[in-house]
């Protein structure tokens, strides 16, 4: 009974020796996590995490704090090789395992599970730097398939065994049916040992959101729909809008004729305002919109024509966590203005 007692203290006292060599990667507005795995202070994590290629913040579990170079990605096996700006003397680091893991082994999922926020009150003390165990479900070709519960910001932490050696990096949750995913070690190995090279140019994000936008005239409506939008490593944005009128028709009868926009294309620059969930998203686009117009006939009020017009416009938005607000202008003889907000929902669908 004694011998069970202290080898399970023993288990303990490693698992917590091994989430001091888990670090927490901030990229924009984006949290996961990531492990040294070398004494030079070379951090591993998963290529979704770095894929927007903007500026990385490294915070250790002791409070310090750093910046960050991408050195490697492997986008097909998710995963990515960090070198900090600052190496911390003496700091833990977890070894890369020689051999893949046994179905059925014990592992530990090391990162920040819903921790993108500092938790505070009744969370206080929990959701970051924490570990979660479970076994080893199925080995795919390219990853590890794991029963140990994980949550967005577990994504670039270490799946580590019993001798506190790295298998896997956690790379993603299928839904809600409690399987996780690692990216195997052998790629990360192979990353490894690959001559330096940063972020290829040509990568980044494919997100959806939802839309409600304004063209901002008298006899203007509100319209409603979805936007995807494509960037590249965060900084040049491409996005396509298609949109439904609201009551379109109503203002049409009351004004003598109603204009609503139908939809867009946008090419844009952004830019990114600190780091962390309340990171701001800075974007300048040009545009050319899809205007509808609604107007009676002149011999019947009621009986509506439909014209529709492609018009240039620029404008810029703001975007905090998952809100936007934008503003832009169509210009001509008589300009106008549209305005708009958006729901960053569901957010980032895939990487490339």
């Amino acid at each position: 009974m004694i011998g069970v007692v202290l080898a399970a203290w023993a288990q303990a006292a490693d698992v917590d020796g091994w989430l001091d060599a888990v670090v927490l990667l901030q990229q924009g507005s984006t949290t996961c996590a990531g492990a040294r795995i070398d004494p030079d202070g070379m951090i591993a994590t998963a290529y979704h995490c770095v894929a927007s290629g903007g500026r990385l913040r490294i915070l250790e579990r002791g409070g310090g704090v750093s910046g960050g170079r991408i050195v490697g990605v492997d986008v097909r096996h998710d995963l990515a090789l960090i070198t900090p700006g600052a190496v911390v003397e003496g700091a833990r680091w977890l070894p890369l395992a020689s051999d893949p893991p046994e179905l059925g082994a014990t592992v530990w999922a090391l990162g920040h599970p819903l921790g993108s926020d500092p938790p505070g009150g009744f969370f206080a003390g929990t959701l970051r730097w924490s570990a979660a165990s479970g076994r080893v479900s199925a080995l795919g070709a390219i990853s590890l398939q794991l029963d140990a519960g994980v949550n967005p910001g577990s994504s670039g932490g270490p799946v580590v065994d019993r001798d506190g050696e790295v298998v896997g990096i956690v790379s993603r949750r299928l839904g809600r049916e409690g399987l996780a995913y690692a990216g195997r070690i052998e790629a990360l190995e192979a990353l490894r040992g690959a001559e330096p090279r940063g972020m290829p140019p040509l990568g980044g994000t494919l997100a959806a959101e939802l839309a409600l936008c304004s063209l901002d005239t008298t006899s203007g409506g509100l319209s409603a729909g979805v936007r995807a939008q494509l960037a590249l490593r965060d900084r040049i944005v491409l996005s396509t809008t298609l949109l439904a009128p609201l009551s379109q028709r109503w203002s049409a009868a009351r004004f003598s004729a109603s204009d609503a926009l139908r939809g867009d294309g946008r090419l844009g620059l952004r830019a990114r305002l600190g780091t962390g969930p309340w990171a701001i998203r800075l974007d300048g686009f040009g545009a050319l919109l899809s205007v509808v117009r609604l107007e009676g006939r002149p011999d019947d009020p009621l009986a509506l024509i439909s014209t529709a017009t492609l018009t240039p416009a620029v404008g810029g938005s703001l975007g905090i966590r998952s809100v936007g607000f934008e503003l832009g202008v169509l210009p001509g003889d008589a300009p106008r203005s549209f305005s708009g907000i958006s729901l960053r929902w569901p957010g980032v669908v895939s990487v490339f």
